[in-house]
């Protein structure tokens, strides 16, 4: 699929088809297998009405910020490479630090098993909620020896941001350079986090300049729903925003290797 039919028609088909069962199936336990075909529809309808109606009158409250965190990093546990496969691996991060709800409130509980899920069909992936300083950086190189031979060819990041900084408890690995050496040297490192690639000095670029070689895609603007585009199991482009009149393509950030 291209770009703008991705950036044009991501919202009305990404909510519909793709982010509310992932939804449903976090929200509701499944059904009995006695259950009349009859029934099964009747309650499915009624529970996704119930959901949607959650959804648009969910309120956040700082209290689930926490909650969601830790049953995110308990969910990410089960979410790991496996040993057997040759796929290339995926890194899916989320901050523990939220203010607004934006991270870590409820809709977004379900919005990272959405954007998890999307990443399984190219990329074995795993998942980590990040808590503490540097622990980005080593589970790099965990799975790096954990899965030798294998590339880590995508790093997502989702967390708060402005044109200067990612709120994230992890500081030292987008400072320093070759914070993401343990990746791929073509990777691409994709920051969930708005503005961060706004201005003539983003801390998009000061990335891209630590890491020669590998990709940095990040939005320009404030962020809201987004997706990666994935051809032929590399992410070429990334897109976010509501559809048509509020979408965005993001930024790239590339420096060379020097010969």
């Amino acid at each position: 699929m291209n770009i703008q039919t991705s950036r044009i028609l991501m919202l009305p088909r990404e909510l519909l088809f793709s982010y509310l069962p992932v939804a449903y199936s976090k929200r509701f336990k499944p059904h009995p297998p006695e259950s009349s075909l009859a029934n099964k529809i009747s309650t499915i309808f009624q529970n996704y009405l119930i959901l949607i109606r959650e959804l648009i009158t969910h309120r956040v409250t700082p209290g689930e910020f926490a909650k969601n965190a830790t049953q995110l990093a308990k969910d990410f546990e089960q979410i790991t490479p496996s040993v057997d496969s040759s796929k290339p691996i995926c890194v899916y991060f989320v901050s523990s630090q939220d203010t607004n709800g934006a991270i870590l409130g409820t809709h977004l509980y379900y919005y990272h098993h959405y954007k998890i899920q999307k990443f399984q069909q190219d990329f074995d992936v795993s998942a980590k909620v990040v808590f503490e300083d540097g622990e980005i950086e080593q589970h790099l190189k965990t799975l790096q020896s954990q899965h030798p031979g294998r590339q880590i060819r995508v790093v997502d990041i989702v967390a708060h941001g402005d044109s200067y900084s990612i709120k994230i408890p992890d500081t030292q690995t987008f400072t320093k350079n070759g914070g993401f050496s343990p990746c791929a040297k073509d990777a691409v490192i994709i920051l969930d986090a708005c503005s961060t690639g706004k201005g003539n000095n983003s801390i998009a670029k000061k990335i891209a300049e630590n890491n020669p070689g590998k990709t940095v895609i990040a939005p320009g603007t404030s962020l809201y729903f987004s997706k990666p585009v994935i051809n032929r199991g590399c992410v070429t482009d990334w897109v976010h925003g509501f559809a048509i009149f509020l979408a965005y393509v993001g930024k790239k950030f590339f420096v060379p290797v020097e010969s």
